[in-house]
């Protein structure tokens, strides 16, 4: 009832508040990302110019990387957004599978199969009983020492199950600095979505 919920609010005012302002910080700190000519982009620690190239008609748009620039052709700037989606996957999908491999044999454990995935509410997952890992493509606009921490965490899933003192031992021994890397996914996590 209205009563209930007024009653609420008066005896936790400062959590509300707290709350509310909290919320509205992380709004203002989320990243409003430009997809014109120009427009820079985080990719593993590195910045790479976004250059549009428009060519009306064109059906299949199409991204080449050179140096230091990200050449985009669409046939309109609507068509920007998708393909740079399309190469971050790329540059994931390459990074993900060779620190996997370093990972792997360091851990002593078997990826099956390593998906680039589009979740939205976090950042890795694992099937232990199959072996399967997923990452999230947004990751490769973090840094490399915070997408290697991402991937130690799930690989170690394929060896224990949860988040007990055994887990949390065993990420720190390949990942010494993970709760400074949690942090900056905490405070910089947001941002990676446009």
């Amino acid at each position: 009832s209205s009563r209930v919920a007024e009653r609420f609010v008066r005896e936790h005012a400062e959590w509300v508040q707290e709350t509310a302002e909290k919320q509205i910080r992380e709004r203002a700190k989320a990243r409003q990302q430009s997809f014109e000519s120009g427009a820079m982009f985080s990719v593993l620690g590195d910045v790479r110019q976004l250059i549009v190239k428009l060519e009306s008609g064109r059906v299949r748009s199409r991204f080449k990387e050179v140096g230091d620039v990200v050449e985009v052709v669409v046939a309109n700037y609507d068509g920007v957004r998708d393909v740079i989606e399309r190469w971050y996957r790329e540059r994931a999908q390459r990074y993900f599978e060779q620190r996997v491999a370093h990972y792997e044999g360091l851990l002593r454990v078997k990826v099956e199969k390593l998906v680039v995935s589009g979740a939205r509410t976090q950042w890795g997952s694992c099937m232990r009983n199959k072996g399967r890992v997923s990452l999230q493509w947004r990751l490769a606009q973090a840094p490399q020492y915070i997408v290697d921490h991402v991937i130690v965490h799930e690989l170690m899933h394929l060896k224990v199950s949860g988040h007990n003192k055994q887990f949390w031992s065993g990420v720190q021994e390949f990942c010494p600095e993970y709760n400074q890397c949690r942090k900056w996914l905490r405070e910089n996590g947001k941002a990676l979505y446009w």
